[in-house]
């Protein structure tokens, strides 16, 4: 049998053509796909971080619940063993929102600070 070798030649650069083009559009899907992964749960831990923040905001208002009534509080209370557990659970919720992130700003007689965020946030609505 006679081979032509120019035509199997020839053959063989289209076929090796075709699989670069194979590869570099697989190449390609796959960065695409990685891509699609970290967007997706980048949009998940957004999600996640505004719930967080959302639930924080509606516990700090229970914690200047519990500090506006320990300031009200009369002083033949404080001999009351119940008293101490519910000062526990104020602690105890104090201490996980700090662990969340969350700082007190001492602000008593303090001039108001524009610069703080949460002034920011404030003086923005």
């Amino acid at each position: 049998p006679v081979v032509d070798m120019e035509a199997l030649q020839q053959a063989l650069a289209e076929e090796k053509e075709k699989s670069e083009k194979y590869l570099a559009n697989w190449q390609r899907t796959q960065a695409d796909f990685v891509n699609y992964k970290k967007r997706t749960e980048q949009g998940k831990m957004e999600i996640v971080e505004f719930a967080n923040s959302t639930l924080i905001l509606k516990l700090l208002t229970v914690l200047d619940d519990f500090e506006r009534a320990f300031d009200s509080l009369p002083a033949q209370f404080e001999k009351f063993s119940w008293l101490e557990g519910i000062k526990l659970m104020y602690n105890k919720l104090k201490a996980t929102l700090e662990s969340q992130g969350l700082t007190e700003i001492k602000a008593n007689g303090e001039p108001f600070d524009t610069h703080l965020p949460a002034a920011q946030a404030l003086t923005l609505r």
